[in-house]
């Protein structure tokens, strides 16, 4: 009996068989391709994400330090309502509420841009992301009632000569009875968490055309060869020792 197929071509089944094939390894590829594509593009908004929202914390952290700055310069009196003002202690405080609605525009602009920052994290990453953003949040709280605070004592209209003890400490980073700023530890602690959680999704992965580029880069700004993959035409200085066998393989 024959092994082939009656009126059937060996190059008809070995075409077949290759068409077969090739339909198969690229239906392969265009899987795996598909799989790295949709890989690198959740990374891509993951990283963009992690660096908008690590932005908007840098930027509350700044306008918040701005906030706390003792002292006032004159331009940041300009364009306070004063003309019609007659008494000294009202065109005091008028200016004094002035410059730290300005100062405190930014800390509310930099913490608004933080709060849309974090909905976008939080699609991404869940619920269990904002216990790391709670912590800023609530420096500005604190910060926020602080300001309020201060000004109703400086207000001459409004009888409070009482403050929270730890106001001139908040606002003017003043030192604690330790000696030390504990707000401004607290922020500190706040950004930090906040990084702690975001800085592994701005690590892109490197590809091994990546890396060893980067390894010629290094070896040309040093003036020296590094081992290449592959790479079989080096040798070695007088002072390097013996190479073992494989080594320039």
């Amino acid at each position: 009996m024959p092994f082939w197929p009656e009126n059937a071509s060996i190059f008809t089944i070995i075409k077949d068989a290759v068409i077969a094939a090739a339909a198969f390894t690229t239906a392969i590829v265009a899987a795996r391709g598909l799989r790295t594509w949709h890989r690198k593009l959740k990374g891509g908004t993951e990283y963009d994400v992690a660096r908008r929202l690590l932005r908007a914390a840098y930027k509350t952290r700044n306008a918040i330090q701005w906030l706390r700055y003792p002292k006032m310069s004159g331009w940041e009196f300009e364009g306070a309502q004063l003309a019609e003002v007659t008494e000294g202690g009202e065109k005091e405080f008028r200016a004094l509420q002035f410059a730290y609605s300005t100062r405190w525009q930014q800390v509310h602009d930099a913490a608004t841009e933080l709060q849309a920052e974090q909905l976008e994290a939080e699609t991404l990453w869940g619920e269990d992301f904002l216990c790391c953003v709670v912590p800023l949040h609530r420096c500005v709280h604190r910060m926020r009632t602080r300001v309020q605070l201060y000004l109703w004592v400086r207000n001459p209209a409004v009888r409070m000569t009482k403050m929270p003890e730890d106001t001139d400490q908040v606002l003017f980073g003043l030192p604690d009875s330790k000696g030390q700023d504990g707000y401004g530890e607290e922020l500190s602690a706040a950004v930090k968490r906040i990084e702690d959680h975001v800085r592994p999704h701005l690590r892109m992965r490197k590809g091994p055309f990546t890396r060893l580029w980067q390894r010629l880069r290094r070896s040309m700004a040093t003036g020296r060869h590094e081992a290449l993959p592959g790479n079989s035409s080096q040798q070695p200085s007088e002072a390097a020792p013996e190479p073992r066998s494989g080594d320039w393989e």
